[in-house]
């Protein structure tokens, strides 16, 4: 059995962020904009590159929000499968076929927040411009540092987590012959 405390330490940390992220944060967020605390026609502050983002209606503006979480909805499920690679750890079945594609999934989840961030953005900045008067409409494509990040962390736990699921086959069958 493994001594160390780090995977149990690990596996209470990402049950802390999946409840900050899954209920805390929508929590705290609807009461923000309930409060009347943010206005959505205020929404221009989040875009200050976008000088075109007038003063969207209210449709727009809960779809643009809306669509924004479609990354954190993500992140969300890569946490999932982290806090359940973090309890295989614990169990000590680190070297399982199980923690190998937990780690795939992990990997998988993470590149397609990576790609879906920048589309999320220019289907916002569309949606806010779209009242606007033609010619006056933006569309924008943004990369930046940390979709980079996500997209080589991701891939390289997809190689990894993918490798790992290879290699437990493998051990499976040599065993299988002895």
């Amino acid at each position: 059995m493994m001594t160390s405390r780090l995977p149990t330490l690990l596996y209470g940390a990402t049950w802390a962020g999946l409840i900050a992220l899954m209920v805390i944060m929508p929590i705290v967020l609807t009461w923000i904009v309930v409060s009347g605390g943010v206005s959505l026609a205020d929404l221009g502050w989040a875009y200050p590159e976008h000088t075109a983002i007038g003063a969207p209606s209210k449709a727009q503006g809960l779809a643009a929000l809306g669509i924004g979480l479609i990354p954190w909805v993500g992140v969300g499920i890569a946490g999932w499968h982290l806090q359940s690679l973090f309890q295989l750890f614990r169990d000590d079945r680190a070297l399982s076929y199980a923690a190998a594609e937990r780690i795939r999934k992990v990997g998988i989840w993470l590149v397609i927040v990576a790609i879906s961030k920048p589309i999320v953005l220019m289907v916002q900045v569309l949606i806010l411009t779209m009242s606007n008067p033609p010619g006056e409409r933006s569309l924008t494509l943004a990369l930046s540092f940390s979709e980079f990040g996500f997209l080589i962390a991701g891939g390289l736990m997809v190689v990894i987590g993918r490798a790992l699921v290879d290699a437990t086959h493998a051990v499976e069958e040599t065993r299988g012959f002895v």
